[in-house]
This record gives structure tokens, sequence and C-alpha cells, in this order.
């Protein structure tokens, strides 16, 4: 069931833009992580825990966040 939301955008009290945000029910699709209470890292450290191969392609990273799954990598 697809939920459809009108948004309007206000600036000093005055409407600039609307759209219409269609609604997406949470836990519906297992490959949208949302950050609400489904967070990446979870995810990925499940993921790795069950992986027999992994192949990590990123446009950048952050030292800080590879330490996070760092212990994860390694059997």
């Amino acid at each position: 069931m697809e939920d459809k939301t009108q948004l309007d955008v206000v600036e000093n009290g005055v409407i600039i833009d609307n759209f219409v945000s269609k609604g997406i029910e949470i836990g519906s699709n297992p490959n949208c992580i949302t950050g609400d209470n489904n967070h990446l890292l979870d995810n990925l450290k499940k993921g790795l825990q069950k992986a027999v191969r992994v192949d990590i392609i990123v446009a950048f990273l952050m030292e800080t966040g590879v330490r996070l799954i760092e212990k994860d990598l390694y059997f």
C-alpha cells in the first residue's frame, strides 16, 4: 500500500515549494537501510559474519569507519 503525503516547503511563513512524498513502509525492503532503527554498521557486521567472500567498493571512506569493522573482516 502506497501512502502519499503533500509536503510544503515554507520559508519565512511563505510556501515556496511543495511536493508529494511517497511513504515507504519501514522494513518492507531489506536492501533499504533507513538509519532510524536500522543502522548500516549493524547490517554490515551481520553480513560480514555470514559472508564467505567480501568485495568492498567505495568512493571514499574514513579510517574511523574501517576501524569499526576491522575485527569483523578477519576470521
